[in-house]
């Protein structure tokens, strides 16, 4: 969004700068023709005075034209003005979103060591805690996690509810796929439109987490409890 609307942005000022660029420079023509310069007004007459009032008085034409270029000028100034302002606003908020997706396929991307066996439903079996969330932290609120024994749902229980709207503290998802550092799991399966979410193994002993709800965000390092 942020994008379009840069693009916008910029459109919207270069039609303005031109716009004025040209309104001033026909105004400057009008001004030669009034101290009775000999100056070609045919073009500007067809501009900007409609057809209806063109009466092919020299004198009338100039008033006509000269209004509705007077008339013009300042709406195009404002054009202009807020055209710019888009312009930074959406250039500024497209460079905040292009430093936040580099950040996160950074983290996404950390040199580490492979999973040993090689298999992430079997590395995932464990008590883990987040570093970043106090409340999720192995010692605030573990989570045991388990996997059923078709491989196919992977269970997350908190050692307690993670919120006071929580009504129980397992979550299950279903196993969409797997790679040998990375889950992807559907849930969790109590919500009405449950996302998906990716699980990213820096390590053995750590991952981070990723959801379709929003995707540009990570959980940060979720580390096995000791």
């Amino acid at each position: 969004m942020s994008f379009a609307l840069l693009l916008l942005g910029v459109a919207g000022a270069a039609f303005s700068v031109w716009s004025l660029s040209r309104l001033r420079r026909d105004h400057l023509v009008v001004e030669a023709a009034e101290t009775l310069a000999t100056v070609n007004l045919s073009h500007v007459v067809r501009r900007y005075v409609p057809r209806r009032l063109r009466s092919h008085r020299r004198s009338e034409e100039l008033l006509l034209a000269r209004q509705i270029i007077d008339a013009r000028l300042p709406r195009w100034k404002r054009w202009a003005i807020v055209s710019a302002v888009l312009m930074v606003c959406s250039a500024g908020a497209a460079a905040f979103f292009v430093h936040r997706n580099l950040h996160a396929a950074s983290v996404v991307q950390v040199a580490a060591k492979a999973l040993p066996s090689g298999d992430a439903l079997a590395a995932i079996r464990g008590v883990w805690g987040w570093r970043s969330d106090f409340l999720r932290s192995c010692t605030e609120n573990p989570q045991v996690i388990s996997v059923s024994p078709d491989r196919a749902t992977l269970s997350v229980h908190y050692a307690k509810p993670i919120s006071p709207a929580a009504t129980a503290p397992i979550f299950d998802y279903d196993v969409v796929s797997t790679q040998p550092d990375v889950l992807v799991l559907k849930g969790p399966m109590s919500t009405a439109r449950p996302p998906s979410v990716t699980i990213k193994f820096l390590d053995a002993d750590t991952y981070i987490a990723t959801s379709s709800s929003q995707p540009f965000q990570t959980t940060g390092a979720i580390e096995r409890c000791r």
